[in-house]
């Protein structure tokens, strides 16, 4: 009942101007509830007149079958003409390409969509009351340099389209949002041929003076355009609608208060939702708060050397994050944990004595602090060297025994000696008490010893001494080597110490001694477990490296400066210096191009 109830008056006109071929094409159709407006303009001279025809078909017939003004579905008009040219254009081997503009109007308000270089003017009393923009270079220039739209007619780059019918890929028409119409407006539709040779000023200018005939302003516009005479007329297509009488919907007053009640309805809801959001987002940023001012305590315990303190607040931050389900926040947090975790582990078992589990755990730490910034490797480093100071005493003191215990008193005192010094340097009055005893006990052994040598007497005796001091001078050999080795392995040098160690076991198996090759053995294990740590320390720095060198050739230099920075530390700590040397090579590279670039990104620059 809409049509019946309006009145759209319609005209227009569509020549082929100067060509052989009119390339241009206009369709409509009027049904009871809604209305299609749709000119298209080829855009290749001969096979193009069809396809301007074909996509206007097109869209008619899908308007036909789905009338409505809603934007999807005009959008599906668009894109199924769309479609039907591209199958065309690849089944005949031809290029099939077209400019359209479509107008729907269900008699109370208008949508309009449009693609190419086609047009649409809606006017208003003696103005433009609204308009389409081209999809051409043209268009885009003259926006950017805020000039007349006029100027698109005499732009060189007004027919290079970025968006039309017929493109496989890419294909964006525009689509409007509603235009509500009033009486007396005139909705236009035109191509090319009018808008490169009239200007917006006379097509206002014809409105404004013509009555409500749409024929009448279709000839006038025919008039302007012949009268001109240009030397190539291109193809020229002009339609006018003329809306005499808008469609006035007699159950509006209901619908309106219907929508105000709802909307009223919607508003409270909409109301209790926010605030039901806001204090939801308020809870939850109070919680993001104390999680984050838990990880700022993590921190700031750790640097104080408080790592139970840095466990409780870790320990609060990731109840909060778990309730937050920050999965970021989480990864963070684990690696605190983990860290702070192998840190009091490492302490526990020194306390329990238990001292190669703690350097086990304080090497693991290290390795994580060199992942978060070297956060507390200081106190981590100090750490490892006590308990690496502790297990020092101990080797030394069970090298001491095996000396006692092949009769090489001498040789144990100076061993003996050495672990006390070692102890009074650690403040283990414990460990001081056992070397003293140790030492007591060799120079009573001593002194028993010289009893029994002067007691001695006779060449058998004298024969025995000598057996004895020749199987002591091997004794003392092997424990010097025990004591080199001992010495090499303090420095870190555990290949060399696990050498002196081999070295030593062979002497002590020909001495026929299973107790002291059997500490040698041991010596040999614990330095091959060390050269174990000190090999993944090397590969991590590797890593490291690798990293550094990736970030370096992608361009993010800060980042290639961090793991190379890591990397560095760690080759330092091994001492393998020309890895030392190779990372300050690589960090002055970095050094330079940071120089070069001071202002670029922080993440760098694609590649």
């Amino acid at each position: 009942m809409r049509k019946i109830n309006s009145e759209y008056k319609t005209a227009f006109v569509s020549e082929a101007g100067s060509e052989l071929i009119n390339n241009d094409y206009f369709g409509y159709v009027e049904l009871e509830d809604f209305a299609c407006y749709v000119v298209a303009d080829g855009l290749y001279k001969g096979v193009d007149a069809e396809s301007a025809k074909l996509a206007i078909k097109a869209v008619v017939q899908k308007f036909m079958e789905r009338p409505s003004i809603k934007k999807r579905t005009i959008e599906g008009y668009l894109r199924a003409a769309n479609k039907m040219l591209v199958l065309s254009s690849d089944r005949r081997r031809q290029r099939l390409r077209t400019s359209i503009t479509v107008v729907v109007t269900n008699y109370e308000a208008m949508r309009y969509a449009s693609v190419g270089n086609t047009r649409m003017y809606l006017y208003r009393g003696d103005q433009i009351f609204a308009r389409s923009t081209d999809t051409s270079l043209a268009q885009r220039m003259v926006e950017r340099e805020g000039s007349s739209q006029d100027k698109v007619a005499r732009h060189r780059e007004r027919n290079n389209l970025s968006t039309y019918l017929g493109q496989k890929n890419g294909f964006s028409p525009y689509i409007s949002k509603k235009i509500p119409l009033k009486e007396t407006d005139v909705i236009t539709l035109f191509t090319r041929g009018i808008w490169e040779n009239v200007d917006d000023s006379e097509l206002v200018d014809v409105f404004a003076e013509t009555g409500n005939n749409p024929r009448e302003a279709v000839d006038i516009v025919e008039e302007l355009l012949l009268f001109r005479q240009p030397p190539e007329l291109e193809n020229y297509t002009f339609a006018a609608i003329y809306v005499n009488k808008v469609f006035e919907d007699p159950n509006r007053r209901k619908r309106i208060k219907k929508i105000i009640i709802i909307s009223i309805i919607v508003a409270v809801v909409l109301i209790a939702v926010a605030l039901i959001l806001f204090f939801w987002m308020r809870h939850r940023q109070q919680l993001r708060t104390d999680m984050e001012d838990h990880l700022t305590r993590v921190v700031m315990h750790i640097e104080h050397n408080n790592f139970p303190g840095a466990l409780t607040e870790v320990q609060g931050a990731e109840g909060l994050a778990r309730r937050l389900r920050d999965q970021d926040a989480l990864a963070e947090i684990d690696a605190y944990l983990q860290f702070i975790e192998a840190v009091i582990l490492g302490d526990t078992r020194l306390d329990e004595g238990r001292y190669q589990e703690a350097q086990d755990a304080f090497l693991r730490a290290q390795r994580e602090s060199v992942l978060m910034d070297r956060l507390g490797f200081e106190d981590i480093s100090r750490r490892l060297e006590i308990t690496e100071d502790y297990i020092n005493f101990f080797s030394l003191m069970e090298l001491g025994d095996s000396l006692v215990m092949l009769g090489n008193y001498e040789m144990a005192l100076t061993i003996y000696n050495e672990a006390r010094a070692q102890a009074s340097s650690l403040f283990f009055s414990a460990g001081r008490q056992q070397a003293l005893d140790a030492i007591a006990d060799v120079h009573e052994r001593l002194t028993r010893a010289d009893e029994r040598e002067a007691a001695a007497a006779g060449a058998v005796e004298a024969e025995r001494e000598a057996a004895a001091a020749e199987r002591a001078a091997a004794i003392a050999a092997a424990a010097e080597l025990m004591a080199q080795g001992d010495r090499e392995f303090a420095a870190g040098d555990y290949i060399a110490a696990r050498a002196f160690f081999q070295m030593a076991r062979e002497m002590y198996l020909d001495l026929d001694d299973q107790t002291a090759a059997a500490t040698a053995a041991t010596r040999i294990a614990l330095a091959e477990s060390r050269l174990a740590s000190r090999e993944e320390q090397e590969a991590a720095a590797l890593e490291f490296a690798d990293l550094g060198d990736w970030f370096f050739n992608q361009g993010n230099f800060r980042t290639a400066q961090r793991y190379y920075t890591l990397a560095r530390q760690i080759f330092s700590d091994l001492n393998i210096a020309w890895r030392v040397t190779q990372m300050d090579t690589q960090l002055e590279l970095v050094r330079q191009a940071l120089e070069q670039d001071p202002w670029g990104p922080p993440w760098g620059r694609a590649a």
